[in-house]
């Protein structure tokens, strides 16, 4: 962490408490200028301890410099000012980088989304940073005790400047390719006697030559898909330890009873974590049900059915439901409703946001709304299927409509709103692999396809050890479900691969999907967690 390991706030008077946490962070790195108060980190945790756990994402251009200004109040406070030594410029207003807190910060908070605290695992943040690392002491420091190292080991030459406030660690070998390290600081004395009561440690993360950006969707090899169980503990550990090119994940503060979820910092910490080839970042997409209706999502204001069984499908649907929920999920997934999604109010609710209202812990009113704040490179369509579904197809006839062309109509709807925002937004469309067939307009409004169970398919289910009714698919819809992803492939699209399967199967699973040049992944049905059955080469 960026502070004192273990050190108690309360030890210090309250002043200086107070001067510190005043204090601003700046990204020099990123364009415009960002501020934000290390009080508003402080609300988050209390005054109880000064471990504020700070991730920094910002992209570097040149030898354009990240510089974080950070007070700690330990003995009177240390500033520790973490940049690449090169253009180093002081903030506006304030002085260089070891002032009293003064800083004017007004017309800047308001660009403070830019930063967030999360809690890493190891309590560390990851800063991206470049090849030279200084520390700055507001206290005049010592040279002659201080003890530095690094992990991985790499050779550091260490000066101070010549007021000895100023430490640089210059690594004697280049950091060209994109690795975390951490820098551990101990036995440091100050000039006027005192010493440092713990050992101190800061992590960051070389850019590499690929400069913080992902790989191209038709360069992805590997990709992982989990959209149960986020918010448990190690959940995110996991998913940014990994090294897959691309991540589909559950936005999970979209989940009515997890608002207050920070998907905003998961996202910015998975981008900044490197994909399979150690130089780019991950892809971070969102999986969003466009085509079902979701009774635990933040939307849902009506009555709702039981929620340990389906109920059956005949029974008719409660009274005060909306009229564009159509039927229950045939698969046998509680709380889903199939949708008549071209209607004005669904698509209000996932991408327009016009009937809708921001409450204190949502500042979203639609759902791509929620995912272009949170960061998400782009969305992961689920149930495009719906089109298919004999009770939608029937309730769009009733309205004289093309439900196949609504369906594409409406991918084309969400790309445009999102890209408004996103000119980068990508849309990878699940399932549903004949909407193609004779609809070629569909390949300018999706960016690649994923399919589930061409092989081997698994029973709806959240429970991840449940080892019973996993079964192989069918040799005829297996030829066509391939007849239709061709069809993608001829016009140079992605094509990824989701089979459910157990160990047994897996390798076959993998091999299968290798020999048609898709992008596999096999995993279990809930996707509650990250495989356990890695892809070759992973």
């Amino acid at each position: 962490m960026l502070g004192l390991r273990g050190v108690q706030c309360t030890a210090f008077p309250l002043v200086v408490q107070s001067v510190a946490l005043d204090m601003m962070i700046q990204l020099s790195s990123l364009s415009p200028v960002i501020w934000m108060p290390i009080s508003q980190l402080a609300a988050k945790r209390g005054l109880a301890r000064i471990g504020y756990n700070l991730h920094v994402f910002g992209r570097l251009k040149g030898s354009s410099m990240t510089r974080i200004p950070i007070c700690i109040p330990l003995f009177g406070a240390v500033l520790l000012t973490l940049y690449s030594p090169f253009g180093c410029v002081p903030p506006a207003g304030g002085g260089g980088g070891g002032g009293t807190g003064d800083q004017d910060a007004s017309g800047f908070i308001d660009s403070a989304e830019a930063i967030t605290a999360t809690e890493p695992a190891d309590g560390s943040p990851s800063v991206p940073m470049q090849d030279g690392i200084q520390i700055r002491f507001i206290k005049e420091a010592n040279p002659g005790s201080i003890d530095v190292w690094i992990e991985p080991e790499v050779d550091l030459q260490l000066s101070w400047n010549t007021g000895n406030t100023e430490l640089s660690l210059n690594p004697t070998a280049s950091l060209g390719v994109a690795t975390s390290y951490e820098v551990f600081v101990g036995e440091l004395t100050f000039a006027d006697g005192t010493a440092l009561a713990d050992e101190f440690s800061f992590r960051f993360t070389t850019a590499g030559e690929g400069g913080g950006q992902p790989l191209a969707l038709n360069e992805v090899r590997f990709w992982g898909y989990q959209i149960q169980r986020i918010d448990t503990p190690g959940a995110v550990d996991a998913l940014a330890a990994s090294n897959y090119d691309m991540l589909v994940i559950e936005p999970t503060r979209t989940d009515a009873e997890l608002l207050d979820f920070d998907t905003k910092s998961m996202v910015e910490r998975l981008k900044a974590t490197t994909s399979s080839d150690g130089v780019h970042r991950k892809l971070v997409i969102a999986y969003v049900d466009i085509g079902e209706a979701e009774d635990w999502r933040w939307y849902w204001e009506w009555s709702k059915e039981a929620e340990d069984e389906q109920v059956p499908d005949g029974v008719i649907l409660p009274d005060d439901w909306p009229d564009y929920i159509v039927a229950r999920d045939p698969d046998g997934w509680v709380g889903n409703y199939p949708v008549a999604f071209w209607d004005e109010q669904w698509k209000d609710i996932v991408m327009y946001g016009e009937q809708g209202s921001t409450t204190a812990n949502r500042n979203y009113t639609s759902l791509v709304e929620e995912l272009v704040l949170d960061g998400f490179d782009g969305i992961y369509l689920d149930w495009v299927e719906a089109f298919e579904d004999e009770r939608i197809i029937q309730a769009g006839e009733d309205e004289g409509l093309d439900v196949a062309q609504e369906m594409i109509t409406f991918i084309g709807e969400i790309r445009e709103e999102a890209r408004l925002q996103n000119p980068d937004f990508l849309v990878i469309q699940q399932n549903a692999a004949s909407l193609i067939d004779g609809r070629e307009e569909l390949v300018a409004v999706i960016d690649a396809i994923a399919q589930e169970g061409i092989w081997f398919d698994g029973p709806a289910t959240d429970d991840w050890d449940l080892q019973e009714g996993y079964w192989e698919t069918d040799s005829e819809l297996v030829s066509e479900y391939i007849g239709f992803l061709d069809q993608y492939a001829a016009e140079g699209l992605p094509v990824f691969s989701c089979e459910y399967a157990l160990d047994d199967n897996a390798e076959e699973a993998y091999s299968n999907a290798a020999a048609k040049g898709y992008v596999p992944y096999v995993t279990r049905r809930s996707l509650g967690q990250l495989t356990t059955t890695t892809p070759p080469g992973l």
